[in-house]
C-alpha cells in the first residue's frame, strides 16, 4: 500500500490517470480506500453469504470465509495493519473500513436471524462475536506467526475443538461479570 500512487495504478490498469482522478479521486487517501474496497469485497465475499438459501450452506459459508480471510491476509499482512491502524477514524480510510465492516455485519445478522431465528438484540451480538474471533485470529496468523506453528488442517481442527468443547447450553449459562481488579 506504501508503493501505491495514482501513476503505478493508471499503468497497471491501463487508463490514463485524469480517469483515475476523475473515478477514484485526487487524494491519495481516496486511491487507497478505493484500493481497501476492492480488497474489502473479497474478504467479505457479502454477495455469496446473501445467496445462501439454509442454515448449513450460511454455517459453511462463515467457517469458509474465516479460512479465506487467513489466506488473503497472510498473502497481505499490511492490510490488517491498515485496518487496526484506521478503524474507527474519520478519514477516507476508517470511513471505507467502517463501511465493508458495516456491510459485512448487517450480512451475518440478516442470516442469523433468518436462518437462526435469532432475535435482532442477540443476531448483532452474535455477529460481533463471529466478527471479532474472525479478525483475532487471521491477525495471529498473519501477523503473530500461528502460520509457522499450524497448517490449515491443524487450525481447523483447532477452532471446531474450541466449538465443540467450550459450547455452553444456554441454561448452563451463569456467566457473571468479572471482579474489579484489586491495585
Amino acid at each position: 500500500m506504501e508503493n501505491l500512487s495514482h501513476t503505478r495504478v493508471a499503468e497497471v490498469s491501463k487508463v490514463s490517470r485524469a480517469w483515475i482522478y476523475k473515478y477514484i479521486g485526487k487524494n491519495p487517501e481516496d486511491l487507497i480506500a478505493y484500493s481497501l474496497d476492492t480488497i474489502g469485497k473479497e474478504f467479505a465475499k457479502v454477495d455469496g453469504l446473501l445467496g445462501k438459501t439454509t442454515a448449513d450452506d450460511v454455517r459453511k459459508d462463515l467457517f469458509e470465509g474465516m479460512f479465506r480471510m487467513l489466506v488473503h491476509t497472510k498473502e497481505n499482512p499490511a492490510l490488517l495493519a491498515l485496518y487496526y491502524r484506521y478503524i474507527g477514524t474519520q478519514n477516507a480510510i476508517g470511513r471505507k473500513i467502517n463501511e465493508l465492516e458495516e456491510n459485512y455485519l448487517r450480512a451475518v445478522r440478516s442470516r442469523l436471524e433468518k436462518f437462526f431465528a435469532l432475535p435482532p438484540k442477540e443476531a448483532v451480538i452474535v455477529a460481533e462475536v463471529l466478527h471479532g474471533l474472525r479478525m483475532g485470529l487471521a491477525h495471529r496468523y498473519s501477523s503473530l506467526g500461528l502460520h509457522e506453528k499450524a497448517d490449515f488442517e491443524e487450525i481447523h481442527r483447532g477452532v471446531r475443538r474450541v466449538l465443540k468443547h467450550f459450547a455452553i447450553a444456554d441454561a448452563e449459562t451463569g456467566v457473571r461479570k468479572p471482579a474489579k481488579a484489586s491495585r
